[in-house]
């Protein structure tokens, strides 16, 4: 699971993308093929040939898209972090250091538990929550079988990134505060000094 191997998404994800986008589309035809028929008063055969017509269209470019997106989409868990690759014509490479993961999330829509795969979202200490609700978690890895597991290989990770060599957890962090603290009294001292 560790190393510098890329690991590609379940192949299952793209059966997912194709239901999903597959509704979309259905719902696309039919609205279109009514406004044509109503709004602009074409006929039944000509409504139901361009609507159709576009339906297929979009169904094309639909499985065109999932066969490049799932080929492009691959995460690898690595001893520092997790990096993750997506993207057609605008790609992105996001590596998430361990110390930054403040929790790792796995949930599933009902086309998800239907075929049986789940998705993993690290979210990070970075990421404010006005911009999770909108963009969602800056690690999310789709279509995972073994999630549970991935997760867990990922906490193991997150708690030994906290931890020195010896299996203590580190203390900097409460040194530094203190001499920071420290640092901030003896300038506000100085400050009132010169003020009075």
């Amino acid at each position: 699971m560790v190393g510098k191997k890329w690991q590609r998404l379940d192949p299952d994800v793209k059966k997912v993308w194709f239901i999903s986008g597959f509704l979309i589309i259905l719902i696309v035809t039919v609205i279109l093929g009514l406004v044509l028929y109503f709004g602009v008063e074409f006929s039944i055969i000509n409504s139901l040939l361009l609507s159709i017509g576009t339906g297929v269209l979009l169904l094309i470019l639909l499985v065109i898209w999932i066969v490049m997106f799932y080929n492009r989409y691959m995460f690898q868990i690595q001893k520092d972090g997790i990096e993750i690759k997506r993207g057609i014509l605008w790609k992105k490479d996001i590596t998430i250091p361990y110390d930054r993961v403040q929790n790792v999330d796995i949930d599933r829509g009902p086309i998800e538990q239907l075929i049986g795969i789940y998705n993993l979202n690290v979210f990070t200490a970075g990421t404010s929550s006005e911009t999770q609700a909108i963009f969602g978690a800056e690690g999310y890895i789709p279509g995972v079988k073994n999630a549970e597991k991935v997760r867990d290989t990922i906490l193991e990770r997150v708690q030994e990134s906290e931890e020195d060599g010896f299996g203590r957890r580190k203390k900097k962090t409460l040194e530094t505060d203190a001499k920071i603290l420290k640092e901030i009294l003896e300038e506000l001292r100085s400050i009132r000094k010169k003020i009075e």
